[in-house]
């Protein structure tokens, strides 16, 4: 644990307080203002999971939408459990055929 981030966060903490504890304040604040933004996140990362849920599951929706859900795949991968890059490189890959074959 020692080196890691979270015990430079923990370390950064304790020595703050100890020499300063009217801090606690702040760092309640920090921690839950941080917990806050998460739960924002989440909830937009939601959404967007159930746009490209929506969009995949209707073919009519997905037809030319290809690269609008590997954009938004791209963007929700950092947050994801799964890894998504081969869905990702196969919906770019329709986009580019389907210019390859536009170009005809």
């Amino acid at each position: 644990m020692e080196g890691s981030e979270e015990h430079r966060i923990y370390m950064h903490v304790c020595d703050a307080l100890k020499n300063n504890p009217h801090l606690l304040m702040w760092v309640l604040k920090g921690a839950t203002d941080g917990m806050h933004s998460a739960v924002d996140q989440a909830k937009r990362d939601q959404v967007d999971w159930e746009v490209i849920a929506n969009m995949a599951m209707n073919k009519r929706l997905m037809d030319g939408n290809e690269l609008f859900l590997a954009d938004k795949i791209d963007a929700l991968k950092p947050r994801a459990a799964m890894n998504w890059g081969w869905y990702v490189d196969k919906l770019r890959g329709i986009v580019a055929k389907k210019q390859e074959k536009d170009s005809e």
